[in-house]
């Protein structure tokens, strides 16, 4: 089975990841350093972070439409 947790030897520059800080608030962003112990991330805003591995997650690309958060069968 395949290791879920991301770490430097697994994750790439220039793949996109997210992770969630402290607030529940989910981020987004592409990875533009591999730390030893921490990924730098940066945010479409421009915004840089520096995160833990154990907190990323992979993204798959697509687009978000928050108009369809109110569309019934994207609910079902």
């Amino acid at each position: 089975m395949e290791d879920p947790l991301l770490h430097a030897q697994t994750l790439k520059v220039g793949e996109q990841v997210g992770f969630v800080k402290r607030a529940g608030i989910t981020l987004y962003g592409v990875v533009i350093k591999l730390n030893q112990k921490t990924a730098s991330i940066e945010l479409s805003t421009g915004a840089k972070w520096r995160v833990s591995y154990h907190l990323l997650f992979y993204v798959i690309e697509g687009v978000f439409d928050q108009g369809s958060l109110n569309n019934s069968s994207f609910l079902a």
